[in-house]
This record gives structure tokens, C-alpha cells and sequence, in this order.
């Protein structure tokens, strides 16, 4: 593990060493909607030398249009198709899990187009869950329809729970200081509900620290750049989650790099386990 200075100032002086860059959004690049210092420099860099790169995020609930609106609004110019949510994932996970055409019940939001892409039919009307077949995690679900979802997976556990953003804690927009609860407590609590009444069922989820959503950004990278050859340890991710973007970057086998711009204090990083250990810890990009 090394300690240096900025991103930006190291991958000037190691640019041959990757053959594409892995970003996280929150606390790398923003903080709320305003860029981070050094972001815009180093999208320009990237942009002057060609280099590849893709935005993954946890988010699967705001489009990548609306999220490269207030990227550019903020001064970094990044394209939508260069944006990779964890809901992307989801038509890859239901065609590998011979799901198409299937009904899922969905408590909470999630892009609709992504939703469409998976090639299933969506019923969120609580009353209409017993006509599924599985059941499909978004974000600031209702009660009636957690507890649907609950029902449904507690009268068939053999049903398969997809939770595109496993994310349990989030920094609130809403109130400074607060923190909200992500998708991944709510899917976490329907299954510690479950298990206590005797029934062992665990989420398919889709976003970092998972591999569906880096297979996704992968398969990108190849279809966009195919003159080019990517090899997954030539590729380095920049966040600033230990438990996210960290441990994704090491169970993938990708290069890590952890910045100290969002949620992760430098004291945090002494005897962690080596499975989220960073390579590389600047102080941010």
C-alpha cells in the first residue's frame, strides 16, 4: 500500500501502468452536487490521453442522464453512456438466471429503463404479489410493499430476491449530518425477519461490492473499445468505501485505490482485513 498525494498527480506519472479507470461517484468525485477539488482537472487528463474509464454506481434509481446532468453541471464532463449503475446489471443477472418473461414484485424505486431492459414484467400493486415469481429490491419502498415482499418470499423461499444497490447506509442529502438507510437494510431486514421463522434466504445483490455490476462495466469497456485489450489487474477503482468500492476492487481482482474524500478516515484503514485492503490511498482525486 502506498500513501500519496492526489489521483490525478499519480496516474500522470503511472499512465502506461492501466489500461482503464474504475470510478465511484459520492465522496470520490462529488459531495452532494458539487465536484470534489481536482475532478475536473483530472477528467480533463483522461479525456487529453484517451484513457478509458466508467462511473460505477450503487445508485440504481436515478438515471445516468439525470447523473451526468449534475456531473457536468458541477464542471465534469462526463458522458451518460459512460455511467454504469448497479441497475444495469439486472437484464445480465435475469437472462444468467433463465428469469425472462417472469413476473416480479418491486417494493421501492428504480429506473424504469432498466427495469425494462431486464425483459420482465413489474407488479408493484401489493395486493398483486401472489402473482409472482420473485421479488425485485429498489430504494424508499412503503411498508405495505416490504411487507408483500415479505410475505411472498416467507410463502415461497425458493423465489429468487434481487437487490440492485446492496448499500445499507448513505450520507442524507436531505438533512447534513444525517444518515439515511439504504436498499441494501431494507433487503437485509426481510431476511433476518425470515430467519426468524426458520426460513434461510439471502439477496442476489447486483452493486458493488458484488461482481454483476464489474462484469457490467467490463462488458463495456470491450464493446466500446474493441481495438483495445483490458485485463481486469490492469485496471484500477477509485473510491472512497472500504466495504464498497474496496472490497469489490479486491474480490474482482482489480486494482484499488481509496480516497480520503468521503467516508473513509485514514484510521479506519490500520488492520482491516487484507480481502479490503487499498494498493493505493491518496488524499483525493
Amino acid at each position: 500500500m502506498e500513501k500519496i498525494g492526489t489521483f490525478t498527480d499519480f496516474l500522470r506519472c503511472n499512465t502506461a501502468a492501466f489500461d482503464a479507470v474504475f470510478f465511484d461517484i459520492d465522496g470520490t468525485l462529488t459531495k452532494g452536487k458539487a465536484a470534489l477539488p481536482g475532478a475536473e482537472r483530472l477528467f480533463e487528463y483522461l479525456h487529453d490521453i484517451q484513457m478509458p474509464y466508467v462511473l460505477v454506481t450503487n445508485d440504481a434509481t436515478t438515471p445516468p442522464e439525470k447523473k451526468a446532468y449534475y456531473l457536468q453541471k458541477s464542471g465534469i464532463n462526463v458522458d451518460p453512456s459512460r455511467i454504469i449503475s448497479a441497475g444495469k446489471a439486472l437484464k445480465y443477472w435475469i437472462r444468467e438466471h433463465n428469469c425472462t418473461g417472469m413476473n416480479f414484485f418491486q417494493y421501492g424505486t428504480l429506473d424504469p429503463e432498466k427495469v425494462a431492459a431486464a425483459d420482465i414484467t413489474v407488479i408493484t400493486d401489493p395486493d398483486k404479489a401472489f402473482l409472482c415469481q420473485g421479488v425485485l429490491g429498489g430504494g424508499y419502498g412503503d411498508w405495505q410493499s416490504i411487507e408483500a415482499a415479505f410475505n411472498l418470499l416467507l410463502s415461497h423461499p425458493e423465489y429468487p430476491f434481487v437487490v440492485a444497490n446492496p448499500d445499507c447506509i448513505y450520507p442524507s442529502f436531505r438533512v447534513p449530518g444525517f444518515i439515511g438507510f439504504g436498499p441494501g437494510a431494507v433487503a437485509n431486514f426481510i431476511c433476518q425477519q425470515l430467519q426468524k421463522l426458520g426460513i434461510d434466504k439471502k439477496p442476489f445483490f447486483l452493486g458493488k461490492p458484488y461482481d454483476p455490476i464489474y462484469r457490467c462495466a467490463l462488458t463495456f469497456l470491450s464493446e466500446n473499445f474493441p481495438e483495445r485489450s483490458f485485463f481486469v489487474n490492469r485496471i484500477i477503482m477509485v473510491g472512497d468505501s472500504l466495504d464498497s468500492d474496496i472490497a469489490g476492487a479486491c474480490a474482482n481482482g482489480l486494482q484499488s485505490a481509496l480516497v480520503l474524500s468521503g467516508i473513509t478516515d485514514i484510521k479506519q484503514v490500520d488492520g482491516i482485513d487484507k480481502k479490503q485492503h487499498p494498493d493505493f490511498i491518496f488524499s483525493g482525486v
